[in-house]
């Protein structure tokens, strides 16, 4: 019995002991966890870090250019405000940007309008960046409060894709961007979906417009053409149209020569 008691007593004690031992590697486990949580915290900072820089850089970049070349409507001089550069127009384009746009239809009107030699500013709705409907960000040059009246661009483009049509549609500032350039003769486009917004602001009536199927264009009359001019409102169907759509604002903000030498050098049939 004596034995046995000992016995028991020793294990007791063992157990005591390993207590310390748990709690111990329970917390080194928390530990762990939470430096992992921080290092992937850090990660992201520095992700998003970077990418800012990165937006900054090419922004610097572009704006070198322009001063460069300001012949081919380059961005703007430092320290100017994008009103100071009303008296430019023709060669502006502002292409507005809300979280659920057609990748495509933005980027094809970007990278055609800049080889055509277009200043072009990417006006977010939002945050930075911008998500389109499919998912790819996009750093915006500035936010749409920066526009103002828009009287520094001689084009307000909008993409489409959904949701960002509807937020376009659904955003005043939006609205009276669009009035205002409609008003002063300047252009006014929309692709896919997003004619809804120009219909919305009251441009599209009387006028000769079309857009993807399905959406309802109050006032306007009704095109299944690829892409529709009228009176430099310009409005195209979708993504597959995106090519002619940018061509076609070319022309206008340009000149139509151009338009084709560039339709003739990218091949487009």
């Amino acid at each position: 019995e004596g034995y046995e008691a000992a016995l028991r007593i020793t294990r007791g004690r063992a157990e005591e002991a390993l207590v310390p031992t748990r709690e111990e590697a329970r917390r080194a486990e928390q530990e762990a966890r939470r430096v992992e949580q921080e290092a992937r915290r850090v990660e992201q900072e520095a992700r998003r870090v970077a990418e800012a820089e990165v937006a900054r850089l090419r922004a610097e970049l572009e704006r070198v250019r322009g001063e460069v070349a300001p012949g081919r409507g380059g961005r703007r001089a430092p320290g100017a405000s994008l009103s100071a550069m009303a008296h430019e127009t023709t060669a502006r384009a502002a292409v507005l940007l809300a979280d659920g746009f057609e990748e495509i239809e933005a980027i094809t009107v970007i990278d055609v309008l800049r080889r055509a030699g277009v200043a072009v500013t990417t006006l977010r709705l939002g945050d930075n960046p911008v998500r389109g409907a499919h998912g790819i960000a996009v750093l915006a040059d500035d936010d749409l409060d920066a526009a103002g009246d828009g009287a520094a661009f001689g084009a307000v483009v909008l993409p489409g894709g959904m949701p960002g049509s509807a937020r376009l549609r659904d955003d005043e500032r939006v609205l009276r961007l669009v009035r205002s350039a409609a008003s002063a003769g300047r252009v006014v486009a929309a692709i896919c979906a997003a004619p809804i917004a120009l219909a919305a602001a009251g441009v599209l009536e009387g006028r000769r417009a079309t857009s993807y199927p399905g959406f309802e264009l109050p006032g306007a009359r009704r095109s299944d053409e690829r892409v529709v001019v009228d009176d430099r409102v310009v409005t195209s169907r979708g993504p597959g149209t995106a090519l002619d759509f940018a061509l076609a604002l070319v022309s206008e903000l340009v000149s139509p020569a151009e338009a084709a030498k560039l339709r003739e050098s990218m091949q487009v049939g």
